[in-house]
């Protein structure tokens, strides 16, 4: 039942897949990641809000949980994102992951060329002990990254699995999570619910006290989509009486309109992304 730390742009061709040893791990993410997936512009733009804090930040390490076939990195090296810390390591988590991803070609050149030192760990984000994988850092990670992954987890150890991101980050550190708000949409996707049928999203408000409950504090928050009828009625009145808005709605692709409209409406959108900085 823990067959579950997959991120979404991978979830879609190994869902129904038991057996990890069979994923393929093609590092296809032109095909599966952005232009077929519905959500295609909220991912980017948390892409690109992980790239400007790695910027900023200029972290020794990052560590990735639920990496899929480690989308982010190639997404930074592909956009112009480079570690300003020559040194820097980045640790990857993923439950099919495989060391070979890493040296995939493309065009008889390096697929992931993110200069940075790269180590992928195959392993379990509940259960497994990473300590031993080349790069870990004992003292906790500068920046950890968790996209896409926590609403696979069964909710009996979604709290525990967030303690977990909590102990991973050093204090200081920041936590960059980005996961579905249940309740927002009439329905979770299929992928969301366990065997059981019992539905592994949380809430806007539960992710905020379990975080808080796990000792990180909140920096920023943005929603990264929604649906415009799940916005507050000032607001989709706003939309169609303002001359921007209105001319944003008619000339954006939907899924672009409805991510940055999402932004500052958090606790209304379908999925946010939440910063935190661990004390």
């Amino acid at each position: 039942d823990l067959d579950c730390n997959l991120t979404e742009l991978r979830v879609a061709s190994d869902a129904t897949n038991n057996n990890p040893d069979e994923s393929q791990g093609n590092g296809n993410v032109d095909s599966i990641g952005f232009t077929r997936h519905p959500d295609s512009w909220a991912h980017l733009l948390r892409y690109y809000y992980c790239g400007r804090i790695l910027d900023k930040l200029e972290p020794a390490n990052v560590l990735d949980v639920g990496c899929g076939e480690l989308q982010l990195p190639w997404f930074l090296n592909k956009n112009r994102f480079r570690p300003k810390n020559r040194d820097m390591q980045y640790v990857g988590i993923e439950l099919r992951g495989k060391e070979a991803w890493l040296a995939q070609q493309v065009n008889d050149a390096p697929k992931y060329r993110y200069k940075a030192h790269m180590t992928l760990a195959r392993g379990d984000i509940v259960r497994d002990d990473f300590s031993g994988v080349p790069g870990w850092s004992i003292s906790g990670f500068d920046v950890t990254i968790c996209l896409e992954m926590m609403e696979h987890i069964p909710r009996e150890h979604f709290a525990p699995t967030f303690k977990r991101l909590y102990d991973w980050t050093r204090p200081g550190g920041t936590l960059i999570l980005s996961t579905p708000n249940a309740g927002v949409s009439v329905s979770a996707a299929e992928n969301h619910h366990g065997a059981d049928g019992v539905c592994r999203e949380w809430s806007y408000d539960d992710k905020l006290r379990i975080a808080k409950e796990a000792g990180f504090e909140l920096v920023d928050v943005f929603g990264t989509f929604t649906g415009v009828t799940y916005l507050p009625a000032e607001v989709r009145e706003k939309i169609k009486t303002d001359p921007a808005l209105s001319a944003m709605k008619r000339f954006f692709d939907t899924s672009l309109f409805n991510s940055i409209i999402a932004a500052g409406y958090p606790a209304h959108s379908n999925n946010s992304l939440m910063h935190f900085k661990k004390p």
